[in-house]
């Protein structure tokens, strides 16, 4: 037979079985006491997990304050990620929660060397930081384009009224046309777009 399932106040005792009450004092806000740290599994950032309703895993400390509110995300004051300690979170806005990173000596660059600035820094849903940069030059790559091109900073990009495509493909009559937005296309470079996406269904059809 199946193990019965946590009633929730024995899933409440497992959740505190968990929980060490008497860790650190966080360096930057020394004035909010001493962290709760979490003594359980963890994800690969470093954020504690708790199981509930069967196989589902949450942020451990959202089992005692649940999500953030809508449109904000929960601001940790103290700086650590296997904590549970409700006084240390704050509903603020994404660009606020964002601010407060770069400020807190988080790392400053990507693994790639680009700056997490406030435009280069993205947030997801789950709380993770992300390069936007890195996130274009993904895409880049996914279409084709080369690495010299794909490293290109947004605002270097050739747009419209240019002699050629960041590929270096001539904006002639015939390799160019005009989208609905009003910027050159280059027909090479969709050309090859298109061959790499039809390839790939090709390969996802033989896979299945």
């Amino acid at each position: 037979m199946p193990p019965k399932p946590f009633t929730p106040a024995q899933r409440l005792v497992a959740f505190w079985l968990k929980v060490d009450k008497n860790g650190p004092v966080p360096e930057v806000r020394p004035d909010l006491g001493r962290c709760w740290l979490w003594l359980g599994t963890k994800n690969e950032h470093g954020y504690g997990t708790f199981v509930v309703e069967g196989r589902r895993k949450i942020k451990a400390h959202h089992f005692l304050v649940g999500k953030s509110p809508n449109g904000l995300d929960w601001d940790q004051l103290c700086r650590l990620r296997h904590w549970v300690t409700p006084a240390h979170l704050e509903a603020v806005s994404r660009s606020v929660n964002l601010r407060r990173g770069l400020q807190s000596g988080l790392t400053p660059h990507c693994p790639h060397g680009h700056p997490f600035t406030l435009e280069n820094t993205g947030l997801s849903t789950v709380g993770h930081r992300y390069c936007r940069a890195c996130l274009r030059q993904r895409a880049r790559r996914r279409n084709g384009w080369t690495e010299e091109a794909a490293a290109m900073p947004e605002k270097s990009q050739h747009r419209r009224r240019q002699d050629h495509c960041p590929q270096g493909h001539p904006y002639d009559a015939a390799n160019t046309y005009i989208d609905r937005k009003g910027w050159q296309v280059c027909r090479t470079c969709q050309r090859t777009r298109q061959n790499v996406w039809r390839q790939r269904q090709r390969n996802i059809l033989l896979l299945v």
